[in-house]
């Protein structure tokens, strides 16, 4: 008789140990996502994994559009598992998911803090684009005039 995992994935109970590849644990996340960044449209979700909060920014224009993230438990996956979950649960985005996860078995990220450290660098990123490069303590050839 087939049983769910933590994320609702069929595992089969036949499964000797030696077949099945070990579980690793992963960080469950709630958090308020803006659907394509606009704050007056927000929606609230619960058991949100760390790939799937990357994928969330992905989709609706980077690190500022999911926000409020707070850790709410953990759960067991595997990499093919969580990529499977993810492609069946956003199957318009098979392609960017690929392109994110690719392979069949992806290393993922699993805990909060590594999203955020990501999202810290993006930010950071962003703001180097808008003011351009730092500035430098050499003379400019126009301060000589």
């Amino acid at each position: 008789m087939p049983k769910n995992n933590d994320l609702g994935l069929a595992t089969s109970s036949e499964d000797t140990p030696s077949q099945r590849v070990p579980a690793r644990r992963m960080d469950l996340i709630s958090c308020t996502v803006r659907n394509a960044g606009d704050v007056r449209n927000e929606v609230i979700k619960h058991r949100v994994t760390p790939p799937e909060l990357l994928l969330l920014r992905r989709i609706h224009g980077g690190a500022e559009t999911v926000v409020n993230c707070k850790v709410d438990g953990q759960c067991n996956f595997t990499p093919a598992g969580e990529k499977q979950r993810l492609t069946i649960k956003y199957p318009r985005y098979g392609d960017l998911i690929e392109k994110m996860f690719g392979g069949i078995s992806p290393d993922f990220i699993t805990t909060l803090a590594e999203v955020e450290e990501l999202a810290a660098v993006e930010l950071g990123q962003a703001e180097r684009d808008i003011e351009g490069p730092a500035p430098s303590l050499e003379p400019s050839p126009l301060d000589a005039a």
